[in-house]
């Protein structure tokens, strides 16, 4: 018995993971035609069949359980084989990172940046998706590293701490709120910008207000961007990390405020699957990890820090 060649352990795999024929062919830039085909013939290989196909599903078999951390194993070897016989600068590829907007507008330039003149050959694709939403991604091999709010508790996972930035109450200052603290409970008449449902500041927001009869404006945006903007025009009171609003908060252009509802800290994560299939991932959630501990030590330490710091 001879195996023809890798593509056909990798197609096994990403089969396996997806559990689909066409999204291992989206995956794999390829057409669903040629997915079926190379498992045929890993099959004809192996004299077993891998997969039971039922009606839009698909399962492993017995012997594509046995095979499967099998084809594993080897493709991990030979990306390790491949790794070991080139420098870091000599390795490429691609990789799919998801990020957040508060990442964008902090560290997400500088981990470029370090990350294009360590791996040159590594081309980036950057897909901007919730937090709550990555993980998913990760699974159906739509991202390669996910970089978030989290952490993500789940043993398909790795999970690397990166930093915490300080959630505050910021406003225009053409609200005047002083150094005064403040009950938003008791002011109806000032809207709340804040992020949108699923998310952990939104969920902490809903505790500060549960139960609340007076009626008040609220605005739920994905977009950091926008919440910043929202808050300077004066639209409301927004709950946003002052790390990434230094400049609004030098030009006075935005304020933070005393309020009685304190938002907890957001707390980043790097996160891969355990099973990833290319030997670079855990550097480059290593680069993330520098830079976002080098931009804490940048900051105030009220408003970033890292477990080494």
């Amino acid at each position: 018995m001879t195996i023809r060649n890798i593509t056909v352990l990798e197609t096994f795999v990403w089969v396996s993971r997806l559990k689909s024929f066409t999204l291992a062919a989206r995956h794999m830039n390829t057409t669903q035609a040629a997915i079926s085909s190379r498992i045929a013939s890993l099959e004809d290989d192996l004299g077993v069949s891998l997969f039971v196909r039922e009606y839009r599903a698909i399962k492993l078999t017995p012997e594509g359980s046995r095979a499967l951390p099998k084809a594993i194993a080897v493709l991990t070897a030979v990306q390790d084989l491949m790794d070991e016989m080139r420098s870091t600068d000599e390795i490429d590829g691609v990789i799919r990172i998801g990020i957040i907007d508060t990442i964008h507008l902090s560290w997400l330039a500088e981990f470029l940046r370090r990350l294009r003149v360590s791996m040159p050959r590594i081309d980036t694709v950057l897909i901007t998706a919730p937090s709550v939403e990555q993980p998913e991604m990760l699974t159906s091999g739509e991202l390669d590293l996910a970089l978030l709010m989290g952490p993500v508790l789940s043993p398909e996972f790795v999970c690397e701490d990166l930093c915490s930035f300080a959630c505050h109450w910021v406003a225009s200052t053409s609200f005047a709120l002083g150094d005064a603290e403040i009950d938003l409970r008791d002011r109806p008449d000032l809207p709340v910008i804040s992020f949108p449902s699923r998310s952990q500041p939104k969920q902490a927001f809903d505790r500060h207000f549960a139960g609340l009869e007076k009626k008040r404006s609220m605005f739920y945006e994905a977009n950091l961007s926008l919440m910043i903007e929202m808050a300077k025009e004066g639209v409301g009171i927004a709950t946003i990390p002052a790390v990434v609003v230094s400049r609004e908060l030098q030009m006075k252009e935005l304020a933070l405020a005393n309020a009685t509802q304190k938002m907890p800290p957001m707390n980043f994560h790097a996160v891969y699957r355990k099973d990833h299939d290319k030997k670079f991932i855990p550097a480059v959630a290593e680069f993330a990890r520098q830079v976002a501990e080098e931009y804490c030590d940048r900051n105030p330490a009220e408003w970033a820090w890292h477990s080494r710091r």
